[in-house]
């Protein structure tokens, strides 16, 4: 398990996300020091991640990563000009300013920023012409475009994994949900720790029939995917078998911990729930995520003594 537990650390200490970053914590000590040899021959798949590390553009709770290391790049000093437009949400200036760029990562945030341009015209669209209208039919104009050149680069195989996650957001966009689905699983087959690609793939999967004919590659990302799929379809039981598995290596994880909660609290296990988010606050005291549904638990039990201790410290330690 020591072993185990290392090939998970060298995964999860390049990602510089806050999830990752609460996952690495939540690993279970050793019992003794791991070995030089150990520290010094991780597994090929965590020495693959070790060059992949992501900036995360974000955007809500979940980040859209952007690969900050690609041997098939050139023109990084106009990516990163790019990306400082992309921040300050000048997409198409970024887009202008890598149109002659041919590396990977370039090709990605290019049409990730058009994409994004899009979205953001289609939004303006939805403003001006909604009013006395209606609802609006304005749809992103750089869908087919992008469509298309996405497409070819994956057909000539000169795509990576981030690609492959646009592409499959675009697919999603255009209503093929069916290819959506098949691109996003090649892009977590090729790079399982964009969590933002399984989040995609997850919203497409509205049966259990869908998400039983993935074809995944073994891997612990797999789990958590399965995991929080199997809950937001209300298969209780194997979310729960999959959270209590991850447990086992992430023993000290919160975040695993409040799944495990939210989990029995929809199972109507009420009183094993409320016993983990108490100890969650105890060893988290200023912690936020979940605790909607720990106050929603409070009130089924009609704990309001609880109920408002738990409203006031959230509201005056958030």
């Amino acid at each position: 398990m020591a072993s185990a537990k290392e090939t998970y650390r060298a995964e999860l200490r390049p990602i510089p996300s806050r999830r990752a970053a609460e996952l690495l914590v939540g690993i279970e000590p050793d019992a003794a020091p791991a070995t030089s040899a150990a520290m010094d021959s991780p597994s090929s798949s965590s020495a693959a991640s070790v060059g992949r590390l992501l900036h995360l553009h974000r955007s809500g709770e979940v980040g859209t990563p952007i690969p900050d290391d690609d041997a098939f790049d050139t023109g990084a000093t106009s990516t990163c000009f790019a990306k400082t437009y992309f921040d300050c949400r000048e997409y198409r200036r970024a887009a202008h300013v890598l149109q002659n760029q041919g590396g990977r990562k370039a090709v990605f945030l290019r049409c990730y920023a058009l994409y994004m341009a899009g979205e953001k015209r289609k939004e303006e669209e939805m403003i001006e012409l909604e009013g006395s209208l209606g609802k609006s039919n304005a749809i992103n104009q750089e869908l087919v475009a992008l469509e298309r050149e996405l497409s070819t680069y994956r057909r000539t195989g000169s795509i990576d994994s981030f690609g492959l996650y646009l592409f499959g957001i675009i697919l999603r966009d255009k209503g093929c949900e069916g290819l959506a689905r098949t691109i996003l699983v090649e892009s977590v087959n090729s790079y399982p720790w964009n969590w933002s690609a399984w989040s995609e793939l997850q919203s497409l999967c509205t049966s259990s029939d869908i998400l039983n004919n993935l074809n995944l590659k073994n891997h612990w990302m797999k789990d958590f995917f399965l995991a929080n799929a199997y809950l937001e379809l209300k298969m209780h039981e194997e979310a729960l078998k999959r959270y209590e598995r991850l447990n086992g290596v992430f023993r000290c994880s919160g975040y695993i911990q409040a799944q495990i909660a939210t989990v029995q609290y929809s199972m109507r296990d009420l009183d094993e729930a409320e016993m983990i988010f108490e100890e969650l606050l105890r060893t988290d005291p200023f912690r936020v995520d979940s605790m909607d549904i720990y106050s929603n638990l409070l009130y089924a039990k009609e704990s309001m003594s609880a109920l408002s201790f738990l409203a006031h410290r959230v509201f005056f330690n958030g």
